[in-house]
């Protein structure tokens, strides 16, 4: 899991550009952790699989050996 902070649209590229070239936590203000599953409670509406959901509370478990996904 990766929590970034709230990212102003200024420095929206250089994140960009470290996510793309797979060195995003070499940055200090990001957090990157290794779980199982987490539930993700949030005020904003979210992308998941190419489907916009309304803000919600979300259970999501990493299921082994399967495509990797993107939020």
């Amino acid at each position: 899991m990766v929590i970034l902070p709230k990212v102003n649209r200024l420095f929206a590229p250089y994140y960009i550009y470290k996510i793309l070239r797979k060195d995003l936590i070499s940055c200090k203000d990001v957090v990157v952790k290794q779980v199982k599953e987490c539930v993700i409670t949030t005020p904003a509406a979210m992308n998941l699989d190419g489907e916009k959901k309304e803000a919600a509370k979300y259970h999501l478990v990493v299921q082994p050996k399967s495509l990797n996904l993107v939020i």
